[in-house]
Formats: C-alpha cells, sequence, structure tokens
C-alpha cells in the first residue's frame, strides 16, 4: 500500500515481473531485495526476519527464501489481482 500511496506502484510491478522468474543462482527473494528502492529494503528484511523467528518458534524450522517469495507473491496476488493478471502471475 505504501507504494501505491506514493505514487511508486508501477515500481513494484516492475519487481514483481523482474522477480517473477529466477535470477541467476539466486533466490527470487534475493532478486527482490537487489530490486527494491533501500528506503523499503530494511523494513521489508525487517518484516521477513520477524517471520522467520516466528516460524522457527512455532514450527521449529524456517522457510526457505522460495516459501517466503511465493508466500509474498501471493499477498501481492490478492491484494492487486489486474496487476497480478497482466504480470502472469494471476
Amino acid at each position: 500500500d505504501a507504494a501505491q500511496k506514493r505514487g511508486r506502484g508501477e515500481d513494484l510491478e516492475k519487481v514483481v515481473d523482474y522477480t517473477i522468474e529466477p535470477q541467476g543462482d539466486v533466490s527470487r527473494l534475493a532478486a527482490f531485495f537487489w530490486t527494491i528502492d533501500e528506503e523499503y529494503r530494511n523494513p521489508v528484511r525487517n518484516i521477513v526476519d520477524d517471520f522467520r523467528s516466528r516460524a522457527s518458534s512455532d514450527i521449529g524450522e524456517v522457510p526457505d527464501d522460495e516459501v517466503i517469495y511465493e508466500m509474498m507473491l501471493e499477498v501481492y496476488k490478492d491484494k492487486y489481482p489486474d496487476v497480478a493478471e497482466m504480470l502472469g502471475v494471476g
């Protein structure tokens, strides 16, 4: 929502479009962090790290990058179904 409110929705679309397919031998989550602006990187990293910590406590294991990326992509698709459809992930 923050990106949309700041008129950065198209930038978010570009990030999703770029990270849908793996980029070489790095995870899609790593590619996501490479692609987003610095101002978003640390807050999103904190959310991901907190999720990993809670998952470790609750289920006894840490989800890998791909699982976390897929969860983030599902949230995006739910929030912006028209754009997700346009990008071919809807």
